[in-house]
This record gives C-alpha cells, structure tokens and sequence, in this order.
C-alpha cells in the first residue's frame, strides 16, 4: 500500500564560513628579527652591534659637550679680557693721580705743624678721597658657570695671581678709605684760629695723614705691579 509521495525534502547545506577579511586581520603581521640568534656567533655579532650603537651615542654625546665647553671657555675669556681692559683704564687713571693726593697730604702735615707753631692754617688745602672701582665680574661668572672647570692650568694659575692681585689692591685702598675718617674735617680746623684748636687734635691729623701717605704707598706699589699684569694680558 501506497501512502502517495512524499515531496522531496532539500537537505540543508551549512554555508561555509567565508574567510575573515576585516581591516585587522589583513593588517596584522608579526616582525621577526632579521636574523635568528642560533649560535654563540650570532648572539656575539647582536651583542657586538648594539656595543658599537651604545659607543656611537656616546661619542656624538660627548662631541656635543666638548662644543659646549669649548664655546663656554671662549665666552668667558672674551668676557674676561674685556674685564681687564676696563679695569686697566681705571687703574691707570688711578695711578696719574697718587702722586697729586700724596702731595696734599704733604701739605696737611705741613700745616698742622704751622698751627701748633701759632701760624694760621693755610686757605689753599683741601682734601677728598677718591676710589677706583677694579670689577671682577667676569672672573666671577666663568667660576660659577664652570668655565674655569675647562682652563689649562698655566691659564686658570695667571688668572687667579691677576685676581688675587686686584683684591688686595681694593683691600688697600679700603685701608686708605679709612684712613681719612681722621682727616675728613681739616678743612674746619684750617679755618680756625690756632689758639682754639687743641694741639692733641692737630698731632691726630698730622698723624692720620702721615699713616694715610704710608699706605698710598702701598697702593702706588700694589697698583703698578697690577698694571703691568694687566698690560701683559691685553697684549695676548
């Protein structure tokens, strides 16, 4: 017995999957080295090549440095140089008029000694001190900035006498500063009558002056050996 035919069934076909095309699975790669370290050769020749790339920075960090150095040295020197020509004019403006103040001083022992003789004080002396300014800027900067740190020796030792010098010339003059504390009012004892001014204070000008004369001196000394160093550094 026939129950009449079935209609025929499709069969139901699974899609194959389709290959994955999407953007970041065809932009993925994997980056090998170019040469697999497989024996103590290659390892060494790796090892060798980033040796040779360390050495490389190394040096091109070190020119960039010396550069640095060497246009730090120059700055400074130039600095300096100007400095000393500078210092070297002052100086030797100083120097023309040591012998002038020497002379007044002279004139102020003579008239204290007038006075306790009972003569009147002479019109025509007066006195005033005058300092030079002998700047060490530049000296002063190329220490703080490490300049100095990249002189030669014989360089950096001429530098510090030249300064060294310079300082006591300045400490001297302070010395000669102070010094006419004692004289600063001579100008009102010349201008009284002798009788009225007691013979204590003019030994005390007198005094004062004469100490004053002793370290101009000193400062003549000090200053012409200064200006001949001075002199032998601007004909370099």
């Amino acid at each position: 017995m026939t129950t009449g035919d079935q209609p025929d069934r499709e069969e139901a076909v699974e899609p194959t999957a389709a290959a994955d095309t999407s953007p970041e699975k065809e932009s993925s790669m994997e980056i090998h080295p170019p040469h697999a370290i497989r024996t103590l050769k290659d390892f060494l020749l790796a090892l060798l090549t980033v040796f040779i790339g360390i050495l490389l920075a190394l040096g091109l960090e070190g020119l960039i440095t010396l550069g640095h150095n060497r246009a730090l040295v120059r700055e400074a020197r130039a600095n300096i140089a100007s400095e000393i020509l500078n210092n070297k004019e002052s100086l030797d403006q100083a120097l023309h008029e040591f012998p002038g103040r020497k002379d007044g001083l002279e004139k102020i022992i003579r008239a204290m000694r007038d006075m306790e003789a009972g003569k009147p004080g002479p019109k025509d002396v007066n006195y005033i001190f005058v300092g030079y300014n002998l700047y060490a800027t530049a000296w002063q900067t190329a220490a703080d900035s490490g300049a100095t740190a990249h002189m030669g020796y014989d360089e950096l030792k001429q530098y510090t006498e030249l300064y060294t010098l310079q300082q006591i010339f300045m400490n001297v003059q302070f010395d000669a500063f102070r010094a006419t504390a004692d004289i600063s009012d001579v100008r009102w004892v010349l201008d009284r009558d002798p009788k009225t001014v007691s013979k204590a204070r003019l030994e005390q000008i007198e005094t004062a002056a004469a100490r004053y004369m002793t370290i101009l001196d000193a400062l003549t000394a000090t200053g012409e050996q200064l200006s001949k160093k001075y002199e032998a550094f601007s004909q370099r």
